[in-house]
């Protein structure tokens, strides 16, 4: 005997459910499906498109349900499950042996059930959302997306959740006319722009109107491309760190004057976009530089002395053999830098120019200021490497 029931596709949660719970009627027929054995059907996961395009080969986001029978198949689950939709698949077991699935409109091919091998019987089933974030770009101050959805869908139901992060956050609801869609295959697609301003990075949710209280359909996270905010700094803000705070240590003013001196340095060029390594800090490493700095475009290195008074060349020295060996053994570029808290009037014309000739930059407190504000503006790691580190060991060393 065979039964159909027709429901909507959004529905078929509900329906599992039901199953699952003995409750299932088709004119008026109670069915049971189990006959009887135990069994759970529990919801595992939500996925986005982004996480199953990348994980399933499937660019739909997918709500993943886990049903277990205390028997092994065949059982009726196995014959129903089949039947069920051409675009519904059941996997067992799940992850380990994923069966390949095909990109185009979500028809996944057809293949044989398998017999667990446990005690219980374990069917996975994916189930597919019919609206999803193709496309999410934020470029400067525009915001390009794209939305494809299932022409069942009515175009006048269609949201999308805005929350940009900048030095404000900013959140709004985007609708769609029937004028911004088109036809994609067996599909739609709604396509839509916005001017952020200042905006690091977007988080995009895309609902159905009426089905808010169910959740997204899919999400998309995306980083502005072009953005004049610097996360890094963002993170350390939030965390309760301030510019003021920041300014006193590299001014020399800290508590712990030496220590907050070189601590700063440090958190200066890695909210820059630099990768940073405090040696000197506790001693780290023994006879050690105070600071290696990494810049990963281009690839170079600042191997780095902080002062916080005057200094001569036998520091300037010692930092610059440092230098040198470093050169040598990593082959990159590297540039050996006193950094020093100090005015430039205090640096003699003759500690300057033993430094140009040995190809030695020093940094006083102006200089140091100034990387600070390009780091504010955005500023990108190799922007400040190109103004401010001219002279440095070349690889290979002559």
């Amino acid at each position: 005997m065979v039964l159909f029931k027709n429901i909507s596709a959004n529905k078929f949660p509900t329906l599992l459910k039901n199953i699952d719970r003995d409750e299932v009627e088709v004119d008026g027929m109670k069915i049971n499906f189990f006959a009887e054995k135990e069994h759970s059907l529990r919801f595992e996961d939500h996925q986005s498109s982004e996480w199953a395009s990348e994980r399933w080969s499937i660019d739909w986001p997918l709500e993943l349900f886990r049903w277990s029978v205390n028997h092994k198949f065949q059982n009726e689950m196995q014959r129903i499950l089949r039947k069920v939709s051409l675009k519904l698949k059941t996997y067992d077991p799940p992850y380990e042996d994923v069966y390949k699935a095909v990109r185009g409109f979500l028809r996944l091919p057809e293949y044989e059930f398998r017999e667990y091998a446990g005690r219980d019987a374990i069917s996975y089933i994916l189930l597919p959302d019919y609206l999803a974030i193709k496309n999410c770009e934020l470029q400067g101050d525009k915001l390009n997306f794209e939305i494809k959805f299932h022409p069942s869908i009515d175009t006048g139901d269609l949201r999308l959740n805005i929350i940009a992060r900048g030095k404000k956050t900013k959140q709004s609801q985007e609708a769609f006319s029937k004028n911004s869609i088109q036809k994609y295959g067996a599909f739609r697609l709604a396509r839509g722009s916005l001017t952020l301003e200042n905006a690091a990075d977007v988080q995009s949710y895309v609902f159905l109107k009426g089905r808010e209280n169910e959740g997204p359909s899919d999400n998309r996270y995306v980083r502005n491309l072009k953005s004049t905010i610097n996360s890094r700094f963002m993170a350390n803000e939030i965390l309760g760190a301030s510019v003021e705070k920041l300014t006193t240590w590299l001014h020399g003013l800290g508590r712990n004057r030496s220590d907050d001196f070189e601590h700063s340095i440090a958190i200066l060029f890695h909210i820059c976009g630099f990768s940073t390594e405090w040696l000197d800090r506790g001693n780290l490493v023994e006879d050690a530089p105070d600071i290696l700095i990494f810049c990963p475009e281009p690839q170079a290195l600042i191997v780095g002395e902080c002062k916080t008074d005057v200094f001569g060349w036998k520091e300037m020295r010692k930092v610059r053999d440092r230098a040198e060996i470093l050169c040598q053994e990593l082959k990159v570029d590297t540039y050996p830098v006193m950094f020093a808290c100090i005015e430039p009037h205090d640096i003699d014309e003759q500690t300057r120019q033993r430094a140009l000739n040995e190809s030695i930059t020093i940094l006083s407190a102006q200089e140091i200021d100034e990387i600070l504000k390009m780091t504010l503006r955005g500023s990108r790691a190799r922007d400040v490497l190109k103004r401010y580190f001219q002279y440095g060991l070349k690889y290979p060393l002559e």
